[in-house]
């Protein structure tokens, strides 16, 4: 048996490492000089120097104790704080900071434990932004497959022909986004940057996707670039931020109405804007409808619905590749304005 199991045996001392080291430290100051008092006295017959020399040994020894047990205690603050605001995370779901300041030993056991949450706190908001993309992003297309399913009974000859028609290219299409978040998945560990993309190129791809059901809406989308709009970053995942961010736009604008896709290279930073003409929102909400399951969500403009996580699947991809997105609008019924910047692939945008 341990050292450390016998004194975790102890009642006085099994709930606190610090009253255990403290514990030590007093034995190991103690023991000797009691020892060596006793020796003194057991040798030779005490007269009334040796016992004015014992009592002084032991008054100092005292005193020395009692200076040194409160800078113990201090010395192991760092753990004792690590141990509370470990408990205050786990009650309060809130981000850990640890004393990491230091470089001895505990120094880098606290970093290493700050560095470890850190890790498998992105790995849970990775995890959470995966279940959003494909509850978020493939349940359209499904639904859509269900109800030309279900019309099939109820249609004419050349109905089903174009029913199944477009059945199957729903179908490609998901099989297609399915296939890249895989092809994702294996190539990288998460959703952070892995290769040099054209954001310019992915919002032409995303926008000409799009272009049946903005027509359908008859909604006009406009799409620009300028510059070299390059960025290091995961190209499923980048695309699925702007599919989101144009289809947004697309469902919450009005027949008749006009979207504005811009790209542009800006002083090392690539700007990706959307611009839409449609319900907008209050700008007291620029921050809270990019939150996720956010109440600040509405229907679109012809009852398409929506789940409030949409935007912070983008808010969540942007920053995990070292972005900012923003919403703008000037209110109700004014439009909005979606933006994210990222750093430049060369840096010299």
């Amino acid at each position: 048996m341990s050292v450390y199991e016998i004194l975790s045996g102890t009642p006085l001392l099994k709930k606190s490492y610090v009253n255990k080291f403290l514990f030590i430290v007093f034995l190991g100051i103690h023991v000797p000089l009691i020892g060596l008092i006793g020796y003194m006295l057991a040798t030779t017959a005490p007269d009334g120097a040796q016992k004015t020399t014992v009592i002084i040994v032991l008054i100092l020894t005292l005193l020395s104790t009692g200076a040194t047990l409160p800078m113990l205690h201090s010395l192991l603050k760092p753990l004792v704080t690590a141990q509370q605001e470990l408990a205050s995370v786990m009650q309060a779901s809130k981000p850990l900071s640890l004393p990491t300041g230091d470089h001895d030993e505990v120094g880098k056991l606290l970093s290493q434990i700050q560095d470890t949450y850190a890790s498998l706190d992105q790995a849970i908001a990775d995890r959470d932004s995966l279940f959003d993309i494909i509850s978020h992003d493939f349940r359209a297309p499904l639904n859509r497959i269900v109800a030309l399913c279900s019309l099939y009974d109820y249609s004419d000859e050349e109905e089903r022909v174009t029913n199944v028609q477009t059945i199957r290219t729903e179908a490609e299409a998901l099989h297609h986004e399915m296939k890249q978040l895989l092809n994702s998945l294996r190539t990288s560990a998460s959703m952070g940057p892995d290769a040099v993309v054209d954001v310019a190129a992915i919002a032409t791809d995303v926008v000409q996707s799009l272009d049946v059901i903005a027509t359908d809406k008859q909604v006009m989308i406009h799409n620009s670039a300028n510059g070299i709009c390059t960025v290091k970053a995961d190209p499923f995942f980048l695309k699925q931020a702007i599919k989101n961010l144009v289809t947004n736009a697309i469902k919450y604008s009005g027949s008749g109405k006009s979207i504005v896709v811009h790209t542009q290279a800006q002083n090392g930073k690539v700007v990706f804007s959307v611009a839409d003409e449609g319900i907008g929102f209050y700008p007291a909400d620029a921050t809270r409808i990019l939150d996720r399951f956010t109440d600040a969500s509405r229907t679109g403009t012809q009852g398409e619905s929506s789940n409030g996580v949409g935007l912070s699947i983008v808010r969540r991809i942007v920053e995990r590749h070292g972005g900012l997105l923003q919403a703008h609008s000037d209110g109700p019924g004014k439009g909005a304005v979606f933006t994210f910047c990222m750093p430049a692939a060369s840096g010299k945008a």
